[in-house]
């Protein structure tokens, strides 16, 4: 699974906003962020739509936050820009076989789908917080059993 460029913008204008509370423009972001005006203006209503920012009216209007880094997981800021987050087409919910479904207990199959639970899990499990602060999330993982 390789991220669009829109899905890594939005992870990049929500980032900017949790290191900068208060609000913001788009145009504000874009620069700091290296994203052009337009693209950052559709990003940010793309995430408005999700409930993760919301925009403010007004001469120092602009964005913000609609909710607490902790509470924005990276699962929240990728699916409303990516039709799928399956590393393969085998893991859709159709099950669509490159191979015919020649084999019914394929064992490339099973591959992707443990390693696909181990990528849903982390993304569902990671938020915008934790992007902030890396050390805390390393020492949460290495308390977790094995």
């Amino acid at each position: 699974m390789q991220l669009k460029l829109a899905t890594d913008y939005a992870v990049r204008c929500v980032l900017y906003l949790a290191i900068y509370p208060g609000s913001a423009t788009a145009e504000t972001i874009g620069k700091a962020m290296g994203i052009s005006h337009n693209y950052t203006q559709r990003i940010l209503q793309d995430l408005k739509k999700a409930g993760l920012v919301s925009s403010i009216q007004g001469s120092s209007g602009g964005y913000v936050l609609a909710r607490d880094p902790q509470q924005i997981r990276m699962i929240d800021l990728i699916k409303p820009e990516e039709q799928s987050t399956r590393i393969n087409r085998c893991l859709e919910p159709d099950g669509f076989c490159s191979r015919n479904g020649i084999e019914k207990n394929c064992p490339v199959h099973s591959y992707y789908v443990i390693l696909q639970d181990m990528i849903d899990r982390y993304l569902e499990n990671t938020t915008i917080f934790d992007l902030l602060h890396p050390q805390d999330k390393k020492e949460e993982e290495s308390k977790k059993p094995s």
